[in-house]
């Protein structure tokens, strides 16, 4: 669904402003598997920071509608801001103070992850990582690759031996008309940025 929110430190946020693959992180300090979490997001943030065509929002909600006061929302830090100094992490947070968020994108559970296309749907759902045993954030990574490798696969078609391409090497065969957008130049130069006038 489409919402607005603050964001801790200023500004805010708009689903508007989701123009890529982006990982929706929804938690809170006060739930003891968020904070179990922690470090697998930090490090999850961080490695989706190093990616050219992904992006990383998290939300911070409340447990219910009864429980939104400062202290049951942020406990002995009193604010996120509090929270990462001293943790030492970094990335953007959408604020619900009441809530409405939580009810909105029906997360009955936190931590939960969310995997959103560009047009704003969701592709993807885990929790806690901190349970998932092996390389959480590298295997969570490589599980997002496989689901937008599938939606590629089924916007573009699978790649075949001699089939119409177009990729780092030049054309191959394309007669008649061939889309020249964002969306078929990212799939035909995976891991390369495409950059737009």
């Amino acid at each position: 669904p489409e919402f607005t929110g603050p964001l801790a430190g200023g500004g805010t946020f708009s689903t508007d402003m989701i123009e890529r693959w982006t990982v929706v992180y929804v938690w809170g300090m006060w739930c003891a598997d968020c904070m179990a979490d922690a470090p697998y997001v930090a490090a999850l943030a961080a490695d989706v920071r190093e990616m050219w065509d992904i992006d990383f929002l998290s939300v911070h909600v409340p447990a219910s509608q009864t429980r939104i006061s400062d202290e049951e929302l942020y406990g002995k830090f009193g604010s996120i801001e509090a929270y990462f100094e001293e943790k030492g992490y970094a990335y953007p947070v959408v604020v619900d103070q009441t809530a409405d968020l939580r009810e909105l994108l029906r997360v009955s559970w936190t931590p939960t992850y969310l995997l959103v296309d560009p047009d704003g749907i969701v592709r993807g759902f885990r929790s806690d990582l901190s349970v998932a045993g092996g390389e959480p954030v590298s295997d969570f990574l490589s599980d997002v690759e496989t689901v937008r490798a599938a939606d590629r696969k089924a916007k573009y078609g699978a790649f075949e031996a001699g089939a119409l391409t177009i990729g780092p090497d030049g054309a191959s065969g394309l007669t008649g008309q061939t889309p020249f957008t964002v969306e078929a130049m990212t799939a035909a130069f995976p891991g390369m940025e495409v950059i737009t006038d």
